[in-house]
């Protein structure tokens, strides 16, 4: 017989978001007087964070993306498969979800639930995770994983 800890463990869904963000500056060096030179190059940088997400078994919580916040809510099955339901409740009272079924251990890129939210609406979903200016370029990507 599984002990109350082991009973509500059970319940629970252990989710783990991992942001990385890669950047990506050119830069330009342009000198003039005794000795002109010109110079050009470019610098990359990467940076990897994980948070750790507790829900329990259909109970919501909230991804807060670029600005947005995206609800979630896991409920794991008899076969242990994890349904992962994601969406947005805007103004209105309007909502759009998207379901996802995964194993233990299974990525989900939250790239694809956020493009299948805006597809469901086009008043709904997060703006391509990509930055650009003068400057360089920044590429952020979100992935979620069942623990």
């Amino acid at each position: 017989m599984p002990s109350v800890a082991e009973s509500i463990q059970a319940q629970q869904c252990q989710l783990e978001l991992k942001t990385t963000k890669t950047k990506e500056i050119n830069t330009r060096d342009f000198r003039l007087g005794r000795a002109s030179s010109a110079r050009a190059g470019t610098r990359s940088t990467q940076e990897v964070s994980t948070s750790q997400i507790l829900l329990g078994s259909g109970k919501p919580g909230t991804l807060e993306l670029e600005g947005r916040s995206l609800y979630i809510e896991c409920r794991k099955t008899e076969s242990g498969i994890y349904q992962l339901i994601f969406s947005y409740s805007e103004i209105y009272r309007m909502k759009v979800s998207s379901e996802v079924n995964v194993k233990k251990g299974e990525s989900v890129q939250i790239a694809q639930i956020t493009n299948d939210l805006a597809s469901k609406s086009k008043t709904l979903g997060l703006p391509q995770s990509l930055y650009r200016d003068v400057e360089g370029q920044e590429n952020i990507s979100y992935e979620l994983k069942v623990n």
